[in-house]
């Protein structure tokens, strides 16, 4: 299994670093290994939810991996389209994120809208339906952001991240064309988003000092989505054709970085 999810194995981490060396091969290239680490954001953000936070309180660190994997992934996307056509078609880009989102999306919506209005005792079952429209428009973030509602958007408080990633879907794409693309090197473009990064983790640092909610913080995008733009930084550095650590020590750090992602 590690040779083909985690890439611990010499063989997988040479081709990955043979695949880094050579320009605008990110794009193409699938990485098995993100299998492997959604299903640890998903199973950390599970046991979070399932424990009430008394397990695994750190398990919400998972809504971030998925942020980066998110931003990698995408960016990915449009530097193919580019490099292979010369331009992105943006309505083909949406029509694909939302064939495949929404339908899932939907049929939730749905089945917990047709449940909550049949009985209105069940737990939530107002603040549910409510938040429901939010939920469709992918704004959910923004209501629990803002809401002094007792649990804004109900049972389905967790479509907030969602919104955060459907919001990204629609302005990075017009970023990516009309700016981060004209910068020639993709080395200067990947640093300016690692900057731009660390700028959103300070100015959230400065924004809860200054008194904002941990719900505003936290649901907000314009604060929480460094996680989004590294992954879109990843992305870019590899298509560079940078250089990337050797084998043996891509392993290390590999042990290191899930070591890390447990204990926090």
């Amino acid at each position: 299994m590690g040779s083909w999810t985690w890439g611990f194995t010499p063989d997988y981490a040479q081709a990955i670093t043979k695949r880094a060396r050579t320009p605008q091969t990110v794009s193409t290239a699938r990485w098995p290994a993100l299998d492997g680490l959604r299903a640890f954001a998903v199973l950390a953000v599970m046991a979070t939810h399932l424990s009430h936070s008394h397990f695994f309180p750190g398990g919400g660190l998972g809504v971030d991996v998925f942020f980066v994997i998110s931003g990698f992934l995408i960016t990915s996307i449009l530097l193919g389209e580019q490099d292979k056509q010369g331009q992105v078609n943006f309505r083909a880009f949406y029509a694909r994120r939302a064939l495949r989102l929404f339908p899932a999306l939907g049929f939730v919506l749905v089945v917990v809208a047709t449940i909550c209005a049949a009985d209105s005792h069940i737990f939530l079952a107002h603040e549910t339906l409510i938040g429901i429209p939010w939920i469709v428009l992918y704004s959910g973030n923004w209501l629990r952001a803002f809401s002094h509602a007792y649990v804004p958007l109900g049972v389905l408080g967790h479509t907030w991240s969602l919104a955060v990633e459907e919001q990204f879907y629609l302005v990075w794409p017009v970023a990516f064309v009309f700016g981060v693309s004209r910068i020639r090197d993709r080395r200067r473009a990947a640093a300016l988003l690692v900057g731009a990064a660390i700028a959103v983790m300070v100015y959230r640092v400065m924004v809860l000092t200054h008194g904002w909610s941990v719900d505003r913080v936290a649901n907000g995008i314009d604060t929480h989505c460094d996680g989004l733009l590294l992954g879109c930084a990843l992305a870019l550095w590899l298509a560079s054709g940078a250089k990337v650590v050797l084998p043996r020590a891509s392993g290390v750090l590999t042990v290191i970085g899930g070591t890390a992602l447990v204990v926090i």
